[in-house]
Order: C-alpha cells, then sequence, then structure tokens
C-alpha cells in the first residue's frame, strides 16, 4: 500500500502573472485610451458557421431526467439543454477561459455543476485554463473553486449523495513540470482541497471512476506527458514512468498500484469504465511502450507485399538480404503452402506467418513459372524500422513503379496504425506475451488483475476512451478516429459504430435505463443514437468552429472564407447564413485562405503541413501548389536561369508547418508566397513556386509560421519561424538578413546571408529600441508579423511562447525594418499573443488576438484595452478587415466567426477623444434586400448567422455631463425626421435609428427605445441614395455629421 499524500493546493498564478520581466512591462499602468465602459459601446455579432460543429471533450447527463446535460468544448465553453438537444444555451462565456477538460452534474443536484478547465488531450492546438469552477444555479453563475495552477483538468467525479465531496483529477502543465497536479480532494463543496495523491511534478491525473454502489472505492490513471515548441502529432513525451493505474478503497486514505496483468514496461494514457450491472468487473484501455509492435518472438520472412493469385498468394516484394530473399524467393512466385497446411491465400498468409517464432524453418510450397519448388526459410528476427531494408525488386526503368496486381496487400500484419495505437482483434497474432502490447483489459475482481481481451487502442494519446453497456457486457465501444463496437464481449471489434459520424470521437454516454440511447461527442461537435449507433442524429445547430483563419472577398455584400481545425475550409455569404450556406472548400484541418481580390470567385486555401491550393468557385477548377525540387543530376529546374533562385544539386528538404503561412501579393494579386523553411514565391498565382530565401529556420525541425508583405513596398517581405527564426529583406528575393542576431539600438546595418547589411532607413529617428533578443530571450514561436500600411520600416511582431512554457504576451514593434525594438506588451494580462494587425484607416488602432480574447490599442501599443462586451473569452487567432466598408471578422477557435463594425471606433483618436463633443461619421446604411426563403424553418433546431440590421448607429462622446442633451436626424431639405432622446452622460454614447420618422406621441428613449412611425416609402425608395444629417446639441455646442443610407449593391 501506498501512503496518501497531502498538501495545500491553493497555490495562486499571481506571481507568474504579476511579475513578466522588465523589458516586457515597460509601460507603466495608465487609464487606457480606450475606456473599458466604452466597449460595452460596441455588439458583435456571430456569423456562424454551426454546420460543422467543433471538439466535444465531455458529457455530464442527469441521469434522473437525460434530457438535461453539459455538454463541454474543448475551446469554446459550454453549453446545455434541458429539452434533449432541441436548444442549447452557451454558458461559461465569461470566466477567464472558455477550456475545458471535463464538466459532471452532481448526481444529488442538478443545480450544482462543475467544470474543470484546460482541455485534457495533449494535441498540437490544446489550449489551458486556470483550475476549477463551480454553479449552484444550473449553470448561470459560475465561482472559481482553486486549483488555478492545474492548467489542465483530466476528470472532476463528485459523490453520488453528498456532493460536497468532489474528486479532481490534475494533469498539470502540458509544456513543462509543475506541481500542483495529482489527485485532489475536498469534504466542503471546494472551500478546501487535498491533494491525496501526487507521482511527481510531470505526472498528472487523467481518468477517475468511481465504483458503482460504493463511492469510496475509486480507480484513476496517472498521466506522465509533455510536448515540446513544435506542432507535431504527438507529444514528445507520451509514454513514461509515471502513468499508471491506482486504486483507493477507503476514499483516498490510502492506495495500490494496479499491476497485474497489466504490461510491465512503461505505460501511456488509460481510460477507465465499470460495468455497472456488476461493479468487481472493470474495464481499462491501456497504452503501453509496446503498442503497435509485433511480439518480439514472431518471427521474419521479409515478404512484405502480397496479392491474390487463383490459388495461394503471389509474391509481389522481398526486402533484400531477408530470410526469404536468402532462400530464393522472388516477385512472381506463388506460395501454395506454408508446412503443408492447405487452404493459403493472400488474405490469409499475414496471420499464418504470426504463428512461428524466431528461428524456426518454415517449408514453403512455391510455383514458379508453372512449376513446383521446395524452399526452407529460417525465419529471423523482426527488424526495427529504420533496420528495414528496401524491397530486392527495383523499380522499373526510367523510375516508373511496378505494376500493381488485382488485391495486392501487404504480406504482413499491420500492428501500428497510421496515427499511432494499434489495431482491433491482433491479441491472437502478438505471441505469448501479447498483453505487453496494451489494447484492452478486464479485471473480474475489482481490479486486482487484469486480462487483455482485445488489441484495439486507436491513437491514444488522443482517444483511450472505452465504454461498456451497463446492462449487457456484451457490448462494449471504443472511440478513436471511428468508433469501434464488439457484441461479443471484446473478442472482436468492428470499425462501424460511428458510420455518418464526424471523425475524432471523444465522449460517450450510454443511458442506464435504456442503453440503445447514446450520446457522441467528436470533433464535429454533439450526434445522439437511440438504435445503438445504427442512425446518428447531429445536433449542429451551435456554432463552436476552431478558426485558424478568416479571409474576407471584396464585394460590399461579400463572402467570409476560415479554415478550421479537422474540419476544413469552408466559405458563405457574411449575412443570414444558414448551415445550408456554408459550401465546403477543402478537407483535412483547414488554416490559411486568402481570396483573389481581383476576381473574388478564386480562393486559395490548405491542409496541414502546407497541402496548398487553388480552386475557382465559379467554374470548379482545382490546382495544387506546392515547391517542385530540383531534378536530379545537374539541379536544373524551371526557373533555374534566374539568379536570384537557388540551386543546389541534391533534391532539398523542404519543410512545411503544421499551419503554414502563405500570402497573395497586395501590390499583384497573382503573386503567391508561401514559407517553409524556405520562403517560396509565384509570379503566377502559385504555378512554378520557386524558392527565394536561404534557410530561415534555426533548427532542422523548424518551419515557418508567420509571413508578411508590406503594403508600402513589394521588395520588402518578412518572414517567422516555429522555432524563433525572423528574417527580413528589402529586396524582394535576395539580401535576407536575420533579425535575431547582430541587430542594433543604433539603426546600424544588420549582416545579411549575403554580407550586406540593412543600413539606417530614414532620416526620421525611430523610437530608441533595444534588440530583438534583449525582449525575448529565447527562440520561441513567431506567431504573427504585420507590415505597417503607413509608415516604411515600421513591422509589428507577436511571439506566442506557450510552448516554450512562457504564457506571457510578446507584442514588438520596429520603426526600422527590424533592427531595433520595443516592448508593446505593458498592461496586458496572461495569455499567449495570437496575432497583431494594424487597422486599414487608422494606424493607431491595433487590434491583438490572444489566448484569452481580443484586445484593442487606439495609442498604437501605448495601452489596451479587453474588447469583448458580448464576446466570450475565446481564443482570437487572426483579424480579417474588409476593404470597402468598416466590418472586421474576427476567426475564434471555438466560437466560430465574429463580426463587428468599426467605423467609429476608427474615429476615436486622440484628438476627437479630448472634444467637449464629438459626433463620429457613421456607416453608410444599405437597404439590404430580403433572402428569398430556404425551406421549410426546420424548428427550434436550426442555426442562423446574424443579420445586418437596416439601421444606423450613431456614435458620439461627450466630454462631461450635460444639462441639456439632444439628438436630431434631418431629411436633405433639413426637415425633421426624428427626434432620439438619451439620458444625458458624459462618455461615449451609441444610439440606433431604425430608419422610422418620428411617431404622433413617440416617448422618450435611448434609439433603442419606442419605435418610430411605420417607415413611408415610394415604390422606388429601396433603390436611391437618401442623405440624412444626425445633430447632437449638448448645453448649446452643436455638432452635424451626414448619414447616407443607399440601395443594395447586389454582387457590386
Amino acid at each position: 500500500m501506498q501512503s496518501p499524500v497531502r498538501a495545500p493546493v491553493l497555490v495562486s498564478l499571481a506571481i507568474a502573472v504579476l511579475c513578466p520581466a522588465t523589458l516586457i512591462a515597460q509601460q507603466s499602468a495608465t487609464r487606457p485610451a480606450l475606456a473599458p465602459a466604452w466597449v460595452e459601446k460596441f455588439t458583435w455579432s456571430c456569423i456562424g458557421p454551426a454546420n460543422m460543429g467543433g471538439r466535444i471533450v465531455a458529457l455530464s447527463v442527469y441521469e434522473k431526467d437525460p434530457t438535461l446535460f453539459f455538454a463541454a468544448t474543448a475551446s469554446g465553453g459550454l453549453i446545455k439543454t434541458d429539452n434533449n438537444g432541441i436548444t442549447f444555451t452557451h454558458l461559461f462565456d465569461r470566466e477567464s477561459t472558455v477550456s475545458i477538460g471535463d464538466v459532471c452534474i452532481a448526481p444529488s443536484d442538478p443545480n450544482t455543476v462543475w467544470v474543470g478547465t484546460g482541455e485534457e488531450n495533449p494535441r498540437n492546438s490544446v489550449s489551458y485554463g486556470d483550475g476549477v469552477y463551480k454553479s449552484t444555479d444550473g449553470g448561470k453563475t459560475w465561482k472559481n473553486m482553486g486549483l488555478r495552477q492545474s492548467f489542465q483538468i483530466g476528470c472532476i467525479r463528485v459523490h453520488p449523495t453528498n456532493k460536497d465531496i468532489v474528486y479532481v483529477g490534475a494533469l498539470g502543465r502540458l509544456y513543462g513540470p509543475n506541481s500542483e497536479r495529482g489527485l485532489f480532494k475536498t469534504l466542503d463543496g471546494g472551500k478546501s482541497w487535498q491533494r491525496i495523491h501526487f507521482v511527481d511534478d510531470n505526472t498528472g491525473v487523467l481518468d477517475i471512476q468511481m465504483k458503482p454502489g460504493d463511492p469510496d472505492t475509486i480507480l484513476f490513471a496517472t498521466y506522465e506527458r509533455q510536448r515540446d515548441g513544435f506542432d507535431t502529432n504527438d507529444p514528445a513525451k507520451k509514454i513514461a514512468k509515471g502513468s499508471g493505474l491506482y486504486r483507493t478503497t477507503d476514499g483516498g486514505q490510502t492506495f495500490e498500484k494496479l499491476t497485474k496483468g497489466l504490461p510491465t514496461c512503461a505505460l501511456g494514457r488509460i481510460g477507465i469504465d465499470f460495468y455497472r450491472k456488476n461493479p468487481e468487473v472493470v474495464f481499462a484501455i491501456v497504452e503501453s511502450a509496446k503498442i503497435g509492435k509485433p511480439g518480439e518472438r514472431i518471427g521474419w520472412s521479409g515478404i512484405t507485399r502480397i496479392a491474390d493469385a487463383d490459388k495461394g498468394a503471389r509474391v509481389v516484394a522481398v526486402a533484400k538480404n531477408s530470410p526469404a530473399h536468402k532462400a530464393g524467393l522472388r516477385r512472381g512466385d506463388i506460395i501454395l503452402s506454408i508446412n503443408d497446411a492447405p487452404g493459403l491465400s493472400s488474405k490469409n498468409l499475414p496471420q499464418e506467418l504470426t504463428r512461428f517464432e524466431v528461428g524456426t524453418t518454415v517449408a514453403f510450397e512455391v510455383l514458379r513459372e508453372g512449376k513446383g519448388r521446395k524452399l526452407e526459410v529460417r525465419l529471423g528476427k523482426q527488424p526495427t524500422p529504420s533496420e528495414t531494408p528496401p524491397p530486392s525488386n527495383r523499380p522499373t526503368r526510367g523510375g516508373r513503379s511496378p505494376r500493381r496486381f488485382t488485391g495486392e496487400r501487404p504480406a504482413e500484419i499491420a500492428f501500428a496504425e497510421r496515427l499511432g495505437g494499434q489495431p482491433a482483434n491482433l491479441q491472437d497474432f502478438q505471441g505469448g506475451e501479447g498483453f505487453q502490447h496494451g489494447g484492452v483489459y478486464r479485471s473480474d475482481d475489482g481490479g486486482t488483475t487484469w486480462k487483455r481481451i482485445n488489441s484495439i487502442n486507436p491513437r491514444p494519446m488522443y482517444f483511450s476512451q472505452f465504454r461498456v453497456d451497463p446492462t449487457d457486457d456484451k457490448h462494449q465501444y471504443v472511440l478513436g478516429v471511428a468508433g469501434s463496437k464488439s457484441s461479443d464481449g471484446g473478442k472482436q471489434f468492428t470499425r462501424d459504430f460511428t458510420r455518418g459520424v464526424h471523425a475524432d470521437q471523444h465522449a460517450l454516454w450510454i443511458d442506464p435505463a435504456n442503453s440503445r440511447h447514446m450520446l457522441l461527442g467528436c470533433d464535429g461537435g454533439l450526434y445522439a443514437t437511440y438504435d445503438r449507433g445504427a442512425h446518428w442524429d447531429h445536433l449542429n445547430h451551435m456554432a463552436l468552429g476552431q478558426f485558424y483563419h478568416v479571409a474576407l472577398g471584396p464585394r460590399r455584400d461579400y463572402r467570409v472564407f476560415g479554415g478550421l481545425q479537422d474540419n476544413g475550409t469552408w466559405g458563405a455569404p457574411h449575412r443570414s447564413a444558414i448551415n445550408e450556406d456554408w459550401i465546403r472548400i477543402g478537407g483535412g484541418d483547414g488554416f490559411v485562405v486568402q481570396v483573389d481580390p481581383e476576381d473574388p470567385d478564386q480562393i486559395y486555401y490548405e491542409s496541414q503541413n502546407g497541402a496548398t491550393q487553388r480552386v475557382n468557385l465559379r467554374t470548379g477548377e482545382r490546382a495544387p501548389i506546392r515547391p517542385a525540387g530540383p531534378r536530379r543530376g545537374n539541379g536544373q529546374r524551371r526557373g533555374a536561369d534566374d539568379p536570384r533562385v537557388i540551386r543546389t544539386t541534391q533534391r532539398p528538404n523542404y519543410r512545411f508547418n503544421w499551419n503554414t503561412p502563405f500570402i497573395l501579393s497586395k501590390h499583384n494579386s497573382r503573386i503567391y508566397y508561401n514559407a517553409g523553411n524556405r520562403v517560396f514565391r509565384s509570379l503566377n498565382r502559385g504555378n512554378d513556386l520557386v524558392p527565394i530565401s536561404p534557410e530561415i529556420t534555426t533548427t532542422k525541425r523548424g518551419s515557418a509560421t508567420a509571413l508578411a508583405e508590406s503594403p508600402l513596398d513589394p521588395k520588402v517581405l518578412y518572414v517567422g519561424s516555429d522555432d524563433g527564426g525572423l528574417w527580413g529583406t528589402r529586396h524582394g528575393d535576395h539580401d535576407w538578413i536575420d533579425l535575431r542576431k547582430n541587430t542594433s539600438a543604433s539603426g546600424a546595418g544588420t549582416t545579411s546571408a549575403t554580407n550586406r547589411g540593412f543600413g539606417p532607413r530614414s532620416s526620421a529617428q525611430p523610437p530608441r529600441g533595444v534588440a530583438f533578443t534583449d525582449l525575448v530571450d529565447k527562440p520561441m514561436w513567431i506567431s504573427s508579423i504585420e507590415a505597417s500600411r503607413v509608415r516604411e520600416g515600421r513591422v509589428y511582431v507577436t511571439v506566442d511562447g506557450h510552448r516554450s512554457d512562457d504564457d506571457r504576451p510578446y507584442v514588438l514593434v520596429s520603426d526600422d525594418y527590424g533592427n531595433s525594438w520595443r516592448s508593446l506588451a505593458g498592461d496586458l494580462p496572461r495569455g499567449s499573443a495570437r496575432c497583431i494587425r494594424e487597422d486599414r484607416v487608422n494606424p493607431d488602432l491595433l487590434y491583438l488576438g490572444t489566448e484569452f480574447g481580443l484586445f484593442v490599442s487606439l495609442d498604437r501599443g501605448t495601452s489596451w484595452t479587453r474588447f469583448h462586451n458580448n464576446l466570450p473569452t475565446v481564443a482570437v487567432h487572426e483579424v480579417a478587415q474588409h476593404g470597402r466598408c468598416g466590418d472586421i471578422v474576427i476567426a475564434t477557435h471555438g466560437r466560430s466567426l465574429w463580426r463587428l463594425d468599426v467605423t467609429a471606433l476608427r474615429q476615436l483618436t486622440a484628438k476627437n477623444r479630448e472634444k467637449n463633443l464629438f459626433v463620429a461619421q457613421p456607416a453608410e446604411v444599405i437597404r439590404w434586400s430580403r433572402s428569398p426563403s430556404r425551406g421549410v424553418s426546420g424548428g427550434a433546431r436550426r442555426y442562423v448567422g446574424a443579420d445586418v440590421p437596416v439601421q444606423a448607429d450613431i456614435f458620439f462622446v461627450l466630454a462631461n455631463k450635460p444639462r441639456e442633451l439632444t439628438v436630431t436626424v434631418l431629411d436633405e431639405k433639413g426637415a425633421k425626421v426624428r427626434d432620439l432622446e438619451v439620458k444625458p452622460a458624459a462618455g461615449l454614447h451609441h444610439l440606433v435609428w431604425d430608419l422610422r420618422p418620428n411617431a404622433s406621441r413617440a416617448g422618450p428613449g435611448s434609439g433603442r427605445g419606442p419605435r418610430g412611425a411605420p417607415r413611408r416609402r415610394t415604390p422606388s425608395s429601396r433603390d436611391r441614395t437618401t442623405t440624412y444629417k444626425v445633430v447632437v446639441s449638448a448645453d448649446g455646442e452643436t455638432a452635424a455629421v451626414e448619414l447616407r443610407v443607399v440601395a443594395d449593391p447586389g454582387d457590386k
């Protein structure tokens, strides 16, 4: 027995948050230029989409009334339904984070709900949290109950009859060690906590399961994992000594580690489930160091590929110098039998070969050119992947591959899945030590001893989810990229449980009163079945999209496009879009997308690792975009006569990021750039893409993550990488400068790749700065680069340090092409910086997307204001600005796309803010035509993106509270049309005029109050432009602005 470990746990994050490096907080804490109260005057509109859903990581159902349940999202908060999914309410929007690892309703009180923040999956795009929260009113309000430095919460379990007893599995930081992790318990509803089990600073607790009927008996899984600074598929460490399975039978007083029958090698992720009908039966899905490998004693023949034959199996390929090759087996031979066993075919040969151990001599009966032969093959040891020799049959002359035979397949069992883990039903082919290789295990004595029942365990680090039917243990389910089921107690699993359901499934709830009824959470949102998975209903009417990027079309009635995590690239109209309006442009994981401003139907998009394409939505034409390596030999290729193109005699090892940056030139949209470990350029829409830079990364694993071109000078380019590389050029395709090295506050030249310097750039002296490495002291992910639209040499950079175990926001600016830098992070709170964008109209207005929302600066980074109002606390990965109107659209990673008109915000300059009375020029009002009916409403389960209302938004600022204040709308002849009365107050005001004239007895309001009289229109009123004047008078001072109301522009 292991003694319990108890320690106080309410360790605050305040030290880490309030003590950033001195250079990161150069500005003193002053009143921000944009007052937080003014932010409330700006209201965001969610435009969707909802049809593709977003990652659901946990479900909690009130089992006394299963129509009431909560679904936790990876990065979009919490949703709740009390009508079985007909409608949902978004909850947990205003807390410090909206990334959730688990949610748990108290079984004895549905109004008591617990949420653990920070997604538990150790994937590359995971966010982090600040502890556990509790609601006592069904989710309406929340209180942080501590464990603020736990970062990721794996699991929460509430006692079935005493809601004050709660267990929390804290995983801890994903990118480095920390102490606030392990198994925690409270006896007083979260007022105080005890850490009752702890392994070390690298190991947390992922899963907790209470024994049905005995809540003091708990099984839980510890998990040691860590990611590095690169966005690879798997963590750098996912199998380690800290991972294991434990049990307590006294509510956490004592513990024992469960090992009998489980793998003796190092373990990885583990999932647990009790069988409710007989709680002595418990299952575990286990990842081990030997997962996906053949048994060590299973012999190896070296036959790598086989094909169908009329009788037996035709040999397609044999590894050179392998046992079969040495015995004389050749390509084209037909194997009729092994050790005289009859009935051999290409389908069963792989299984037959696994029955023989290393060193066994096997007799092969072979048919070659119509003649029978006997060959003896002495089986060898299985080679490691790096030792596997190539096939002895070489490609035919000219580099062509040999023709494929009918039914061609591998000659050996594939023990590993493509994304990691292990396929189902291999338990009979991994030898006598097969239990060492992981899979599904069963215990019939409450966890004391275990027996492996199946090899299945797909991509364990991302799933490891097993569920057993509460009333019939013959029905078992394993989640993965696709769901698998067994109807014979786990002997055989079939991958047909979730047909028609989105990939990557993370949460499954089975109704204990009716096990045909289930809920499923996946990367595509939420699904329900009432026939044990034969058919699924997609509950896709919540906007939960995890966007990486957004782009806007150039038309006034523009389209919006974006790339999403595991949901490809989509596009739709920017207003009133329903699910059916969204069109899917590309698959995989969607990232950057760009619209050709000269041809709005020409869309550029990508999936992971730089797989970029362009598509013409009008014609359907598609073309891949990828740099081609030089031909073998002389190094010549298309474009090789250009002296600026880097030449090599060997095929280059180009590397591209998970989220590869690419841009269209602002000066010529036919010019396309992207970047991997070099920068590439095409002068013809992505065709003939060639490298124009040297290696721009600092490691052999690095790749580009940010790319920018100056709007003022097409020869000025910047690129940044995931390993901290930062380069620039003023010459378009040569003389690249490493901006991290040899920078000087004096503006002296910087050494380039060709030994030429940047040199001083302007007669105007830039603000005094320092070297980049003085502000960013270690190589970290360059998350965005923004070249200024108004000043040559000005460039903004954000650095995201969370992958390097650093959550501080890094925001920097240079006014001399990167020679010297200043920090703009002054009063920003904790949270990684994702992107920075300079406003296209007002260069003092900056938009900053961070891990915990959007920030705005009206004084070019001297001060920042959280710009939320009704926007959730969600990660903002991109800000797109429309070129013809005041709209910006932000890409949130968890709550889809949001739109805001910033026409007035752009006018809140320092000069205008200092006036006694300032009235902003209103945005042009468009009389949008009604869209034609698009079918039946679909009832309450229907998502509609926010419309653009036909109304005038009037903003004005008062320096002091006036005694008298009036707002009047006049027509073109000066006649009064509408009085908009408002309460006198200092500050920013926002009034809405619905374009109606005064009613006969209109009462006072705020512009949103009593409606005016019905609009009186002539037949052509919607087709002409009308000009009004808005007059604001305060204590005798008057200011007036023009307001234009125009017709629907259609496709213009």
